[in-house]
């Protein structure tokens, strides 16, 4: 759906467009505005497609068949449930949530800013940071995701723990990054000294998944220190549940990243308290 001086245009779902059956004129259909839009044939239709079907396979890069998936936890589908597995919330959202939602709805429509000054001023505010220090993503995957290729990806291994958060390994085989599992002790805790060794960056969950057990921001800035010459990544994603964080160190070690999420804590709170 495109938009020229006000008018929505959509094309007609009911039809079958092939290689051969381009839109016509009376295939497209004026509508006006949102309400339009829902009253319209295409509201609750969904055109069909070939994704996903076996005519497709073929399209298929050969790196997507050497993957091994991530596999998310369960998922009932069921209202009764509250999943702390994903830390969702089980109540809903409080009024002022509401009220700000509905004061910004006349702007939803437009294309946000893509620098996310506002955030990103905020969360620099909270942190006391520079607002030059703070990238801001889709969640803490969509950074790590950028991480990865941008930052990750050179000839010595990436290493990182063989007991923590599954979606590693998936992104080094997505991107081509080579990396090593570096085993946990006995007590399933990371040992500083076993990333004594060789390395083009080190990727630390701290506190670690699904171990939950924390270094210390002393442990994570003598790493730090050591690895001058590699970027360290410390992923936070769980550090408001109870641990330390280091991103008062990223103003003293330029090759340390901090990657964090909001949804964790600030979902889970509720179930928490």
């Amino acid at each position: 759906m495109s938009a020229l001086r006000g008018t929505h245009f959509l094309v007609r779902p009911d039809l079958r467009l092939t290689r051969r059956r381009r839109p016509r004129r009376d295939d497209i259909v004026p509508v006006s505005g949102w309400d339009g839009f829902r009253q319209s044939a295409a509201f609750p239709r969904v055109i069909r497609s070939g994704v996903g079907s076996q005519r497709m396979n073929r399209f298929w890069s050969p790196l997507v068949g050497t993957l091994s998936p991530y596999v998310p936890g369960e998922q009932p589908r069921r209202d009764d449930v509250i999943k702390l597995n994903t830390n969702e919330n089980p109540y809903p959202p409080s009024p002022r949530v509401l009220a700000a939602i509905a004061a910004a709805q006349d702007r939803l429509r437009l294309y946000p800013d893509p620098r996310a000054s506002e955030l990103r001023e905020a969360i620099a505010g909270y942190y006391d940071v520079a607002p030059e220090q703070v990238f801001i993503g889709n969640g803490s995957d969509e950074v790590l995701a950028h991480a990865f290729p941008a930052l990750l990806q050179h000839d010595a291994a990436l290493l990182f723990s063989d007991v923590t958060y599954s979606f590693y390994p998936v992104w080094c085989g997505l991107y081509g990054v080579r990396h090593e599992e570096v085993p946990l002790d006995a007590a399933m805790r990371v040992r500083i000294a076993d990333y004594h060794r060789p390395c083009s960056a080190i990727l630390l969950a701290n506190p670690n998944a699904p171990t939950g057990i924390a270094l210390s921001r002393a442990e994570i800035e003598a790493m730090v220190r050591e690895h001058s010459d590699q970027l360290v990544v410390i992923d936070e994603a769980y550090v408001d549940f109870g641990a330390e964080s280091a991103v008062p160190l990223v103003a003293h070690h330029e090759n340390l990243l901090i990657v964090q999420t909001v949804h964790l804590v600030l979902s889970s709170i509720a179930v928490v308290r």
